[in-house]
């Protein structure tokens, strides 16, 4: 056991003037979070714990003696986390307080330490098999963590370091139930129980670019003219180093051992834009041939831009945390689209709210249908690409997601009244809906589960303009669009 040191410690830092302390005493208030879903999943491989194996029992050991009940039904202390594979947001984090009056290692398996409540802590459903997860505790105490499901039990008491619990690798899809101990008897400690997908910093297989360096989420090879235009990438921000160390005139905490991404422009560019987004304050660093770029705040919401001339070259790209400890995901948007804070936008390429009702008469972008009660195939599908660059909200406060601006996607004809249709989005990323008539505007985010859109009921007969947006701006995904008569 390690009895040194307190994984919580005061950080001192630049005043920034936002809320840091009332969002982490939101973060510590929330219990029994249920995450957005996401579609897919990898086959299961053994379990490991940071390269060790974790303790793990089989489901039909005697000495796994119940504990709580393994009804579906049975509660927890502190709520349900249902997650599928691509789950958001990603981390997230769960509380609740430690400890309890029985001992893991009399009541679960004397390969288990710490002290339990009778009833679980929380309950971890799992939709989709993970090829990958970890669960991790943080609180000021000694904690442990102990996992129950159909493939057996899994505890661990410090691997995550700092007397923190860590138990990570492959999961079947099922039930689990979830505890977090106290190692003392008698102590109660308030803690953070994260679920991510992101693999520990450094535990990464690394991702070769062309010219053989490495780079932990990805690398790119442009040149100019490229395509897709954006190039999005993906990550999970910050580290241990503090770039201040290095260059004082840099902000952020970035990882030490190597990028996040390495960027090969093979031809110099004229303009170049690298833009970093993501719920949390983020900072950007990129090492090339100019010398070492950062920035933190310049394109708004706490998010970083280098925008300008880039000579052909290698570039080293980092997307760090502005606070230390913080790890978020983000995304880093690569484009020769000048923002709109360098060219003055103009009538031209400024966003504008969707025309008036029925004065477009446009085709749907990827195809239209006619169909009338008892129409065959069902369903039918239709199926394009999500995402546009007009943000739906700027023509109804109510409605989510970003979509083309230019015509709708699917234009549906019904050529007598149904009673009941239904319309459902459906990709790997995250959908809405938006579908406008006579009648106005109908929109929907997530009503079809699995962060799909859904909108069903009664339809007039008349022209439909449907668009599947992204809810995430630059998003682009492939979808299907399904019409059916019948009822969920």
């Amino acid at each position: 056991m390690i009895r040194s040191g307190s994984f919580l410690t005061k950080v001192s830092a630049p005043p920034r003037g936002r809320a840091v302390l009332a969002t982490w005493l939101v973060v510590l208030s929330l219990t029994g979070c249920v995450l957005r879903k996401g579609p897919g999943g990898a086959p299961a491989t053994t379990p490991t714990n940071n390269g060790v194996q974790p303790a793990t029992i089989s489901s039909g050991s005697s000495d796994a003696a119940p504990v709580a009940s393994t009804d579906a039904s049975a509660p927890s202390n502190f709520g349900t986390v249902q997650v599928s594979h691509g789950f958001r947001p990603d981390p997230s984090t769960h509380a609740g307080t430690s400890g309890g009056r029985l001992s893991s290692q009399q009541e679960i398996n004397q390969a288990c330490r710490g002290w339990i409540a009778p009833r679980p802590d929380h309950i971890l459903q799992l939709d989709t098999p993970f090829e990958y997860l970890r669960l991790e505790t943080a609180a000021a105490e000694d904690t442990t963590l102990v996992v129950r499901g159909a493939d057996g039990v899994r505890c661990d008491d410090d691997g995550a370091g700092q007397r923190n619990a860590r138990i990570e690798g492959a999961w079947p899809a099922g039930r689990y139930e979830v505890w977090v101990g106290s190692y003392q008897q008698g102590q109660f400690s308030r803690y953070q129980l994260t679920a991510t997908e992101y693999r520990v910093q450094g535990g990464t297989a690394p991702v070769a670019d062309a010219t053989g360096a490495a780079a932990r989420y990805g690398a790119a090879q442009l040149q100019p003219g490229f395509q897709p235009d954006p190039t999005m990438m993906e990550g999970q921000s910050g580290g241990q180093v503090d770039i201040r160390t290095t260059f004082s005139q840099c902000r952020g905490w970035i990882a030490s051992d190597r990028p996040d991404h390495i960027i090969t422009l093979t031809q110099p560019f004229n303009y170049l834009r690298l833009e970093g987004s993501s719920t949390d304050d983020t900072t950007l660093v990129v090492q090339g041939p100019p010398g070492t770029l950062c920035d933190d705040d310049t394109a708004g919401n706490r998010n970083p831009r280098l925008e300008g001339t880039w000579p052909a070259g290698t570039y080293k790209v980092w997307v760090g945390s502005y606070n230390q400890g913080t790890f978020s995901r983000y995304q880093l948007q690569i484009t020769e689209r000048p923002s709109s804070g360098t060219v003055a936008a103009t009538p031209a390429t400024a966003p504008t709210p969707l025309a008036a009702t029925g004065s477009t008469g446009a085709d749907g972008r990827y195809g239209n249908f006619t169909i009338a009660p008892g129409f065959a195939p069902q369903p039918t599908i239709g199926v394009g690409q999500s995402g546009g660059q007009l943000d739906i909200r700027t023509t109804s406060p109510n409605c989510r997601g970003w979509i083309a601006q230019d015509r709708p996607d699917h234009v549906i004809t019904l050529t007598a009244p149904f009673s009941y249709l239904r319309f459902d989005g459906v990709s790997t990323d995250d959908t809405t809906l938006v579908i406008r008539s006579s009648e106005g505007l109908r929109c929907d985010d997530d009503s079809g589960g699995n962060r799909n859109a859904r909108l069903e009921g009664s339809f007039q007969a008349g022209r439909y303009e449907v668009w599947i947006g992204s809810y995430n701006q630059g998003r682009n995904s492939r979808y299907e669009l399904s019409l059916t008569e019948a009822r969920p």
